[in-house]
């Protein structure tokens, strides 16, 4: 019997619906359903009945505490044994300078029980350490295609103008290029969307001004909230010092996530799986922050 089949079966249960179980499982509703039929294929039952509401059925009903049974009991045997030494070699952990200190934080705190070797690089460098075993995973942005290395989907978050608390385009949610014409703007050099926004804003012959350039995304929100310029960076960045604004022409997004080499230890593999699971991508703050 599949694990995930099983894990499946009981976020649909829990939730009572298929869309908020993919949600929950970072995983789309095509594969959820998937994952289901197999199990209700296996077990010769079905177990959920979709008419109006997702509801157990009889099997489903009799199932359920015997997977939570079956799910715990798997977890704590991997608990169990993970008490065991392990190998002195670290895991060699790539990161994007441009995720949030929480997420690597929350991270690497996961994987206390292992030595871990942290590197920072740019999304194409970190993935070229992977192919050349260098590193034994990545947390980046996934590509389109990743040769020879297994990608695993976590986050996706749209880019947005963080702008100074009291700026006039402070209260809005959504605004256009024009907009932003003659709005002072802050660099962040490690933004991935850069060129692409370059081009957008150029498109619209805006051009604003440059006031500052960093490579420090703390240093980006601190100039923006003391008024020196708007800065284009992801949501996931964002906090309460500032206010955010989406771009109406400006549709980008990246999809982050965790990328293995291939040939990775299996113990190293789950462990790296359990680490990125629900990790804290967004920071708390007022709702009136959140661009829609």
């Amino acid at each position: 019997m599949n694990l995930t089949f099983l894990n499946y079966f009981l976020a649909v249960a829990e939730a009572g619906h298929f869309t908020r179980a993919a949600e929950r499982l970072n995983v789309t509703q095509p594969t959820l359903s998937a994952g289901i039929a197999r199990l209700e294929d296996s077990l010769g039952a079905r177990l959920f009945n979709r008419q109006r509401a997702v509801m157990l059925t009889e099997a489903g009903r009799r199932l359920l505490p015997q997977a939570r049974a079956i799910t715990e009991a798997w977890a704590g045997a991997r608990a169990d044994l993970r008490q065991m030494p392990t190998s002195r070699r670290p895991v060699r952990l790539g990161v994007l300078p441009t995720l949030p200190d929480r997420v690597v934080l929350a991270l690497t705190t996961r994987l206390a029980g292992r030595m871990i070797e942290l590197v920072e690089a740019h999304g194409e460098a970190l993935r070229t350490r992977l192919q050349r075993n260098q590193l034994d995973a990545a947390l980046t942005v996934l590509p389109s295609t990743a040769p020879g290395q297994r990608g695993r989907a976590l986050h996706r978050e749209a880019y947005v103008v963080a702008v100074p608390p009291h700026h006039p385009l402070a209260g809005r949610s959504r605004i256009t290029i024009t907009d932003l014409a003659a709005t002072p703007f802050v660099l962040r050099l490690h933004c991935e969307a850069h060129p692409e926004a370059q081009r957008l804003f150029a498109a619209h012959n805006a051009r604003p001004p440059v006031t500052a350039r960093t490579a420090s995304d703390s240093r980006a929100l601190a100039l923006v909230g003391a008024g020196t310029g708007a800065c284009l960076m992801p949501e996931s960045l964002i906090d309460a010092s500032v206010g955010a604004v989406a771009i109406a022409e400006l549709r980008l997004e990246r999809r982050l996530g965790l990328i293995l080499r291939g040939g990775l230890d299996a113990d190293v593999v789950d462990a790296l799986h359990d680490a990125t699971r629900a990790l804290p991508w967004m920071p708390p703050r007022p709702a009136a922050m959140t661009a829609h």
